[in-house]
């Protein structure tokens, strides 16, 4: 099967992996398993999202894929009840473009893993994984020393890299395509996961 990168450690029996370590789908020792972005470590924490603000992060796909579940883990519940989760294409120019997936609308007024069941066939490339928030919740992150460079380094920053990109919009359905005045942000990937089907 070749080598499996260390999992993350989610709720209810499941597991997440690096999405470059791609090898296989369904479950690896009786337990789901997801992907997002790209890792290198195993060391992971908490954020605060706003309101209004919609968030792309990378996600690098290997292979030919088809995915069937999308979600996120909540970790603190806040004034957010809804967070929206979808999936851009990139624009050629490492930037997300035209909307592939809304998925719709998970309930994060409470904690743990929370999931949309789905349908999309990928190709290789770079796509984005999008989340909007209708108010403020804590969710899972990885360490920015843990990310994979994707996005480039901040050249104020040098030893901070790229992110995610955040753009200021109400709350509703993902604008299709991505808004172009979104902004570069540094710090740890802001985490969404995918599965691939079985």
């Amino acid at each position: 099967m070749g080598f499996l990168p260390k999992p993350i450690v989610l709720p209810s029996g499941t597991s997440a992996l690096d999405v470059s370590g791609f090898k296989r789908a369904g479950p690896i020792g009786g337990k789901s398993v997801y992907y997002t972005s790209p890792v290198n470590g195993n060391t992971y924490g908490n954020f605060a999202w706003m309101a209004d603000i919609l968030t792309a992060t990378p996600l690098v796909i290997p292979k030919e894929v088809t995915l069937d579940q999308i979600g996120i883990r909540v970790a603190t519940p806040g004034t957010a009840t809804l967070s929206r989760l979808g999936i851009y294409a990139d624009d050629g120019n490492v930037y997300p473009g035209a909307l592939l997936l809304d998925a719709g609308t998970v309930d994060v007024s409470t904690a743990g893993f929370k999931a949309l069941d789905i349908s999309l066939s990928l190709s290789p490339g770079l796509y984005w994984l999008a989340t909007l928030h209708n108010g403020g919740v804590t969710l899972k992150v990885s360490t920015p020393a843990n990310q994979v460079n994707v996005m480039g380094h901040d050249p104020v920053v040098a030893s901070q890299a790229f992110s995610r990109i955040d753009a200021a919009m109400p709350f509703g359905s993902l604008p299709d395509p991505f808004p172009g005045n979104g902004n570069y942000i540094v710090g740890g990937f802001r985490l969404v996961f995918v599965r691939v089907a079985a």
